[in-house]
């Protein structure tokens, strides 16, 4: 789906599904002024049924949400879409070891992918 701004370009859609406020309203506010059009769901039902009506270019998806949760959802989108998911992971609520081991694991990984280049 796209939207045409009232400058008349199309804007590329982005669907947030977010049940955290300030974390919906902070990304909301920098995707917005960066050009995108943001369509906003605060639970994975909602976000379902807005992935399947709006078609939307990108999913930024929370993986603890409401009613039903992220990974859950991401499995049914990927058996209806081929829309790209971003997974938005808060590892606060892991342990510091646990944190530190997801931490390097990202860090090797990128760095796999960018000397692969």
């Amino acid at each position: 789906m796209m939207l045409h701004s009232t400058a008349g370009y199309v804007m590329p859609i982005i669907l947030l599904i977010e049940d955290d406020p300030t974390i919906s309203d902070t990304l909301r506010y920098n995707f917005e002024r960066e050009g995108y059009g943001i369509l906003a769901a605060e639970d994975g039902v909602e976000g379902l049924e807005l992935a399947r009506s709006a078609r939307p270019d990108l999913v930024i998806l929370d993986v603890v949400l409401p009613r039903l949760d992220g990974f859950s959802l991401c499995r049914i989108l990927r058996e209806e879409s081929d829309v790209p998911i971003i997974l938005l992971l808060q590892p606060v609520c892991l342990s510091v070891e646990t944190r530190h081991r997801a931490c390097l694991t990202q860090q090797l990984s990128l760095s796999e992918n960018m000397n692969k280049r």
